[in-house]
């Protein structure tokens, strides 16, 4: 996946939600933190796919935004993620 972010948004389908979540992640671990949050922030158009996929990309988007220095990001993503199951 070491396209572009719009050739990355345009393989995630609604109609596909758990592999455009995987798409995500995979993505998002080869791009720089300020790339990998803005894919990661996608994650909220598939919320409908696995809860397990949705957990770990919120889950690395807190530790990315944590990195940057962005604790209140960070507590925020950290809890949409304890939040699922």
């Amino acid at each position: 996946y070491g396209a572009s972010m719009d050739a990355i948004k345009s393989m995630c389908t609604v109609q596909n939600p758990t592999r455009s979540l995987e798409i995500l992640w995979v993505s998002s671990m080869e791009k720089a933190p300020s790339t990998a949050t803005i894919l990661l922030l996608e994650s909220a158009k598939y919320d409908h796919g696995d809860a397990r996929y949705l957990k770990r990309n919120w889950l690395l988007l807190s530790q990315l935004y944590a990195q940057m220095g962005q604790t209140d990001k960070a507590v925020y993503y950290q809890q949409m993620a304890d939040a699922l199951p």
